[in-house]
Formats: C-alpha cells, sequence, structure tokens
C-alpha cells in the first residue's frame, strides 16, 4: 500500500512540475496543484494532499517557511489553505518559532477563508496576528471564527480600512454573512464608519441585495441617509444593484429619495428605464420627476429611450418637463423616435411637446432609422424634415456646436425597436 502511495506521489509531483500554477481539470484533482513550483515540487504535493506519512526530512529541509516564489505560497500557507491539520501541526513543531510567527498570519488568512477552525486554533497558538484574518474573503458565514479571532484581540474598527475591503463589517454587510455581521455588531462594530471605494456597510449590504443584513444593520441605528464613495447613499446603491426589495425597506425607513452622484445620477434616474412600480413607490416619497442635474438626462429622457410607454406617462403626470434636453442635445422626443417606439412619441406629442424646436430633428432620426410610421406622425403633427443632413432645419434656433454631425448616433449598437 505504501509503495503505491509513494508511486502516486511522485506521479503526481512529476505532473505538478509540468503544469506549475495552471488549472487543469483530471482525475488528480490538479486545482490543488495551483501554488506549486515547478521545481522540486515534492514537498509541495505533500502539503497539498496533506500526506503526513511523507512528512520527512525532505519537507522538513525545503525551507518550508520561505516563498520560493513571489506568487507562491509556503508549505504551512498550502497545508492550511486545504486543511490539513495533522501536517499543519508537524510543520509547526518543525519550523524555529520566529519564522513560523512570520509566516502563520498568512497562513491563517488562508485557513479562516475557508473555515478551518481548528488549524486557525493553531495558527493563533503559534503567534499569528488575528487582525488580518478579520478582513479575510471568507468563503462561508464563520461566525465560530469570527468569534475566536475577536476572542483573542483582532482589531473590530481598524483606523485606516483597506481601499476595497474596508472593515470587518463592511465586508460582512457586502458578502451577504448574516451571522457574522451580527457577532461584530454585538462585539462593538462601529455601523456608520465611512467606507472608501465601495462605502459603508448599509449601502454594501444594500447594493448587493442582502435585505437580512440590511435589516440588521436598520435595527442597530444604521444612518439611512448615510453614505460615501462612488454611490453616495444606501438608496441609490440598491437601486444601482437592481435591489427593489431594499428600495422599497429604505423608503419605508424615511431615506431621502432624492440623494445622488454626478457620476451615477439618482435613484429614479436607474429605475426609470424598466421598473414602473419603483418609479411610481419613489415619486410618492418625494422623488424629484426631473432628477436633480437635467442638464445631464432626466427620467423622462431615459425612460422614453428605452420605450417606457407607462413609466413616461406617470413622470408627466407627476410634472416632468417635457421639453428638457440631456447633454447631448437630445430630448426624450427625439430618442423615442430613432429607437422606434411608435406610442411613447405619440404619447409626446399629445402632451405638448415643442414639435417646431424638436420635430425637425426627430424626423430626421426616425427616417436615419427607417421608422416611417413615426416620421408621418411627426410630419402630421407639424414637424418639418430638416432641410440639411445635421438633424436641424435651416430655420430652427441651434446654435452651431448643435448643428455638428451626430457622432453619437449610432454608438450604442441597439437594434431599432419595431413600431406598433
Amino acid at each position: 500500500m505504501a509503495v503505491m502511495m509513494n508511486d502516486k506521489l511522485n506521479n503526481w509531483a512529476s505532473f505538478a512540475s509540468k503544469i506549475s500554477r495552471k488549472y487543469v481539470e483530471s482525475e488528480m484533482e490538479s486545482n490543488r496543484l495551483i501554488g506549486v513550483p515547478a521545481r522540486n515540487p515534492y514537498s509541495y504535493v505533500v502539503c497539498a494532499w496533506g500526506f503526513v506519512e511523507f512528512f520527512n526530512d525532505t519537507v522538513r529541509g525545503a525551507k518550508g517557511f520561505e516563498k520560493p516564489q513571489i506568487f507562491l505560497d509556503t508549505h504551512l500557507e498550502l497545508a492550511s489553505f486545504h486543511g490539513h491539520v495533522k501536517l499543519v501541526r508537524r510543520l509547526i513543531e518543525a519550523g524555529p518559532g520566529k519564522e513560523i510567527q512570520q509566516v502563520s498570519t498568512a497562513a491563517l488568512l488562508d485557513a479562516c477563508k475557508e473555515g478551518h477552525y481548528r488549524i486557525a486554533e493553531l495558527l493563533l497558538g503559534a503567534g499569528a496576528d488575528p487582525s488580518p484574518a478579520l478582513t479575510s474573503n471568507f468563503t462561508g458565514d464563520f461566525d465560530h471564527i469570527v468569534r475566536l479571532l475577536i476572542d483573542l484581540g483582532a482589531v473590530i474598527n481598524p483606523q485606516e480600512p483597506s481601499l476595497i475591503i474596508g472593515t470587518p463589517l463592511q465586508l460582512a454587510s457586502m458578502n451577504g454573512h448574516l451571522k457574522t455581521a451580527q457577532v461584530l455588531v454585538n462585539s462593538g462594530a462601529e455601523i456608520n464608519i465611512p467606507g472608501r471605494l465601495y462605502g459603508n456597510a448599509l449601502q454594501r449590504a444594500s447594493q448587493n441585495g442582502h435585505e437580512d443584513v440590511v435589516r440588521l444593520l436598520l435595527d442597530h441605528d444604521a444612518d439611512v441617509n448615510f453614505g460615501n464613495g462612488i454611490l453616495v447613499s444606501p438608496l441609490l446603491a440598491a437601486a444601482h444593484g437592481g435591489r427593489h426589495e431594499i428600495i422599497r425597506l429604505l423608503l419605508e425607513r424615511g431615506t431621502d429619495p432624492n440623494h445622488f452622484s454626478g457620476l451615477l445620477g439618482s435613484p429614479l434616474e436607474w429605475v426609470s428605464s424598466s421598473n414602473l412600480e419603483l418609479v411610481e413607490l419613489l415619486i410618492k416619497h418625494g422623488a424629484n420627476a426631473n432628477g436633480p442635474r437635467p442638464q445631464y438626462g432626466t427620467p423622462l429622457e431615459n425612460a422614453a429611450a428605452n420605450g417606457q410607454l407607462e413609466i413616461v406617462r406617470v413622470l408627466l403626470d407627476s410634472g416632468a418637463v417635457i421639453n428638457s434636453q440631456d447633454g447631448k442635445k437630445d430630448t426624450a422626443l427625439v430618442s423615442a423616435a430613432r429607437k422606434g417606439y411608435y406610442d411613447v412619441v405619440q404619447l409626446l406629442l399629445e402632451r405638448g411637446v415643442d414639435v417646431e424646436k424638436q420635430g425637425p430633428r426627430a424626423c430626421w432620426k426616425a427616417s436615419k432609422h427607417s421608422h416611417t410610421g413615426i416620421v408621418e406622425l411627426l410630419m402630421g403633427h407639424g414637424a418639418q424634415m430638416p432641410d440639411n443632413q445635421d438633424g436641424f432645419s435651416s430655420n430652427s434656433e441651434q446654435s452651431d456646436e448643435d448643428n455638428e454631425e451626430d457622432e453619437y448616433d449610432d454608438d450604442d449598437g441597439d437594434e431599432d425597436e419595431d413600431e406598433e
């Protein structure tokens, strides 16, 4: 039996020398060979598979606590990641104390990430620092490991959170780890600490659709209107992520519906392209039907450009300005005409859109995309086909800048909708 195992081990080692870090599907679980060096792989294969019986002088003498290359793991990290308790214990016993303390912190991150509680205990006993492991990108809701780290002094509220991961609570909220978040909150984690790139805990949970975590944070006094980072508020984060139930929950808890980002716009802008129910809900709670930055586009223009007839109707009934223009000088009428949304164009005409100013451009756009029915509809309401190729009639009140070629006209690559 031992001879057979030794033959298998030699075969695996030989295979590892050929593929190094590349993943190859095979009967030999070759994903375990990720992190195994091409040269002298024997000791690394022992650690990847946890073959304690092969832990001999070859492994002991392989400088198991030094990285063979900058992108490869040490023996201790490899064994910890794969959950080999006996082998981790042997490595700790065999290594010099100072080196063990240095590498055990890195190995602890691997063990915690995969939920290997017993190995985490061994590494912490060998002197590993518990604080970095508290922001391991856990593959599961390992609250028992989080409790262990906290009990041994892990820092819950770091003074300088990392750019992406943030605080332990922000990471748990982003990943939807409810039990971990509960442990952190009960242990004194500050809920409203600003995040950096992805915002605070409530923003992260809202964007990723973790309603149970959102409720936990709100029940522990999370500020429903506080946010930072790219998504400036929990509501905008939820709208950006398309999290309908969380949008409803945040509105019920009193969030301001008009928070907006100069880069990403407002919540109403995000939902106006597709969700009538949320549009009505946001407006009911006081959202501005024209949006906070009409010079860069409005909810009405967004709805019209996506053929959302009923949303267009609701926005107009709620006071949306029908003749506003976005940053590209296109209006709701022009966008709908270009995309071939006949009913939307008809509704805008019925509601009094400025045909004299917008009609020529809308006719030109519709004609260019072969929407003849819309061209006839527009001209039937007094629109004139422009007498030049820039989309404006010679007597329109457009500036020279507006008369430039429409370089954005076909840049979206969308197929035009069929006319009704």
